[in-house]
């Protein structure tokens, strides 16, 4: 029970850190939305681009948090220096390498997904946001190596902080009105920006104070290792998430086919459900360095019934969410979205589909336990499957209907048979690994007899 209950509060921070973002984002969207029904269409754009820079973050955050372990790069409660400069380096040039990636495609991006009457709209936004990347993946660094020295609810403070005055700097920015600024969609990157340097600002700080020199290596050969050492584990989620990027870009493709009111809805939607998946990716996000412990002892049988527990934890806490989207959904669908036709796409959503959010966060439980068990190649496998395969063929389905309401069934749909699927996977993966070192233990047994 007391386990249960720590591991319930250790999500609770970590998704209550993610929930402040989130409802920074979904603040943005509303505000957006009663400027103009055309940037909150733009803002449905955004979404797959956003999703790209997250992806390479989560795949930062997860190799960072395997590497900065304690015994390892984390020494009585302090840092190595030279480790941490290695993993900002790392994340810093990768987050202007890809910022500056995207402002030189971004004509290309525009064409590729027919978003062409919203371009200004776009460019406005993006000139200013890709700046946030640097910082993003440098915050992957400095938050999973707070968490992983124990200061957990730390963290969790200075990203809400962070977003607080984020949500402030939007009612001062977006809104077309009174002594606001009236930016619109680009008002929304600003306050982003702010919030990331506030964010990032922070953490580094608490943690640049807590380092330890290390004069045993050069930093040119720390780099190398450290580099080496967060790619490794990095690479896989990273390449998992591209995946689902380049399913999150067609999607918004074939929503677009239905009209401004379907993009709007989008837009919505796709606030709710990372608000909805923050609380799953939180259990993911609390169990790696458990899971990483259990892994490397080889300890199989409280794996698995770790993992059985955290799928419990799961279920229960998406079906309180679940009723609590289908309680409040006419209030939530008219607050985000502006028209008659965005307001019933988003209300059927929270009504019918919220649920399957939990199997999605059950999937990326399952992909991030393969990669870190050492099975990288099945995790990538199963994900070209979902994302290349079952979900596609679920939407592709949905267009005989010609309903936008048929895609996001069509959605939901893939999300619970991966999930599902996904689940039994895991379990007989670590299942065959219990039985087989309970086999092991006992020749063990009978040779020392």
């Amino acid at each position: 029970m007391f386990e249960t209950a720590r591991l319930l509060w250790a999500v609770a921070v970590t998704a209550s850190t993610t929930l402040v973002a989130m409802i920074k984002a979904a603040v943005d969207v509303a505000l957006v939305g009663r400027v103009d029904a055309a940037q909150l269409a733009a803002f449905a754009f955004v979404f797959p681009i956003l999703f790209l820079a997250i992806s390479v973050g989560r795949g930062i955050y997860t190799g960072t948090a395997a590497t900065f372990v304690v015994g390892g790069p984390l020494r009585n409660n302090r840092v190595i220096t030279k480790t941490l400069a290695a993993a900002l380096l790392l994340s810093t040039i990768l987050g202007f390498g890809l910022g500056l990636m995207l402002l030189t495609g971004f004509q290309y991006y525009v064409k590729l997904i027919g978003a062409e009457q919203y371009s200004e709209h776009l460019r406005n936004y993006f000139i200013v946001w890709v700046w946030t990347i640097p910082m993003m993946f440098v915050s992957a660094n400095t938050f999973a190596i707070a968490r992983n020295m124990g200061y957990v609810t730390l963290a969790g403070t200075f990203t809400s902080i962070a977003n607080i005055v984020g949500v402030a700097c939007s009612w001062f920015l977006i809104p077309n009105r009174g002594n606001s600024l009236g930016l619109g969609l680009q008002g929304s990157a600003y306050s982003t920006f702010i919030t990331s340097v506030i964010s990032t600002g922070l953490c580094l700080l608490f943690i640049l104070r807590r380092t330890a020199l290390d004069t045993e290596t050069v930093l040119r050969a720390q780099l190398s290792d450290t580099t080496n050492k967060i790619v490794r584990v990095a690479a896989p989620v990273l390449i998992s998430n591209l995946l689902l990027f380049t399913f999150v870009f067609f999607t918004t493709r074939v929503i677009a086919l239905y009209g401004q009111d379907a993009l709007a809805a989008y837009g919505a939607i796709g606030r709710i459900e990372q608000i909805l998946l923050a609380f799953q990716i939180a259990f993911t996000t609390v169990a790696i360095a458990e899971f990483s412990r259990y892994f490397a002892q080889r300890q199989w049988r409280d794996s698995l019934a770790y993992f059985r527990r955290i799928v419990r934890l799961m279920l229960a806490v998406g079906i309180v969410l679940s009723l609590a989207c289908i309680a409040l959904q006419t209030r939530v669908a008219s607050s985000l979205t502006p028209t008659a036709g965005s307001i019933n796409i988003t209300a059927f959503y929270l009504r019918f589909l919220t649920i399957t959010i939990v199997f999605q966060g059950i999937f990326l439980l399952a992909v991030t336990l393969l990669n870190l068990v050492g099975e990288s190649l099945r995790a990538l496998m199963w994900c070209c499957v979902n994302y290349c395969l079952v979900s596609p063929a679920f939407l592709a389905l949905s267009a005989i209907g010609y309903d936008v309401k048929l895609c996001f069934i069509a959605l939901a749909a893939a999300n619970l048979t991966c999930g599902i699927v996904s689940w039994r996977r895991v379990y007989k993966l670590l299942d065959g690994q219990r039985c087989k070192s309970d086999l092991q233990a006992g020749q063990e047994l009978v040779a020392d007899a």
